[in-house]
């Protein structure tokens, strides 16, 4: 009866041991179309370098395990499966992961993940992005509420090395510094961000219009010949806006453009938009004929003021000089590509520089 009971308890201790979590790590999961692949797990690092953590391979169903004797830290990790990746973003509590799907949906990150919060939340966001549904303002909402670790992954994937992004960075950081002060990403995610800053201060260094300037005054007049000058808006915060209506950039920024102002046209904001519809020389010499010149220009006069209508532009100061690149204030304000910006404070002096992606954050600041 002893020896049974022994029996019983060593059993009931195997049974037990058997259903709990594994104390280490282990991630599975069945990755269609896949069957006798070989399976990476590996440790991304930013730098695009990854190390080799397990292999296994994938049966004849496409089901593999990987399992590790310690738990993983919080970090980047990459799925591999044959020429196929996928990322993985841990947060460290994570025993058991499981996931699913088609090889062929890898790269699209369209797979089913168990045990594993952000790594299921960074999964949706890319999809979205991936499907173009999440602009900028997204973007930043999604970096300001999500596990530091996908929103640093997301954001290298997103905004990359632009330096008009060098905010949305920081605050990631920030944030990435406090939960994981020692880890290797906070460091090396830091390097990035400081590179980041000497790249946007070389830029800043080059333009022709710094932020304490006094603005230079542009005078033109509007479709229906009215002059207007920007000097005449003294006192007002001005967004002055060069743009034109061939401008796909421009026109896709214009709705954000009209939202702040609706926000704001009542708290002493406007916007002063100077178009570069219209033709150069280059191309009126190659037109010749002064009554070909005289059409084209009427007809790009007329797409002007439909974009203006189309895109409810619904402020007063639109100016142009019909010239394109010729246009003198474009040469004045040093813009050689367009959409470009200038955020002007009540005193007429330049307070941001294209700020295109942080409109309503610099204009706070400056009401």
């Amino acid at each position: 009866m002893k020896n049974l009971f022994l029996f019983f308890v060593a059993g009931m201790a195997l049974l037990i041991m058997g259903c709990s979590a594994p104390s280490g790590f282990q991630l599975t999961g069945t990755i269609g179309n896949s069957g006798g692949m070989k399976v990476f797990l590996d440790k991304a690092k930013l730098n695009n370098q990854t190390m080799v953590l397990a292999q296994t391979s994938a049966d004849d169903n496409g089901q593999f395990t990987i399992s590790m004797e310690e738990p993983l830290e919080a970090g980047v990790y990459r799925l591999r499966v044959g020429a196929q990746k996928a990322l993985l973003i841990l947060d460290g509590s994570e025993r058991e992961v499981v996931i699913n799907g088609p090889i062929q949906s890898m790269p699209k990150y369209e797979l089913e993940v168990e045990g594993s919060s952000t790594t299921q939340d960074f999964y949706a966001a890319i999809q979205q992005l991936m499907a173009r549904k999440m602009q900028v303002e997204q973007i930043q909402e999604y970096l300001e509420s999500a596990e530091p670790l996908a929103a640093m992954q997301l954001a290298m994937m997103s905004l990359q090395g632009n330096p008009q992004f060098l905010d949305m960075h920081k605050g990631v950081l920030t944030k990435l510094k406090e939960k994981y002060p020692d880890s290797e990403y906070a460091t090396d995610y830091a390097a990035f961000v400081g590179q980041l800053e000497k790249n946007l201060a070389a830029q800043m260094a080059k333009e022709r219009i710094k932020v304490g300037m006094p603005a230079p005054d542009i005078t033109l007049p509007s479709p229906d010949g009215k002059e207007y000058s920007l000097s005449d808006l003294k006192g007002k915060v001005v967004l002055v806006d060069f743009w034109a209506s061939w401008c796909g950039p421009c026109r896709k920024a214009n709705p954000k453009v009209v939202e702040v102002y609706d926000k704001y046209k009542d708290k002493g904001f406007t916007v002063f938009s100077v178009s570069l519809d219209g033709l150069d020389q280059r191309t009126k010499a190659r037109l010749g004929d002064e009554q070909a010149i005289e059409q084209q220009m009427q007809a790009s006069k007329q797409r002007w003021v439909q974009a203006i209508q189309k895109d409810n532009l619904k402020w007063d100061y639109h100016v142009s000089e019909l010239a394109k690149w010729d246009t003198f204030a474009a040469k004045t304000y040093g813009v050689t590509g367009i959409p470009k910006t200038f955020l002007i404070d009540r005193e007429g002096k330049i307070a941001a520089v294209n700020p295109r992606y942080n409109l309503e954050e610099a204009l706070v600041k400056v009401l």
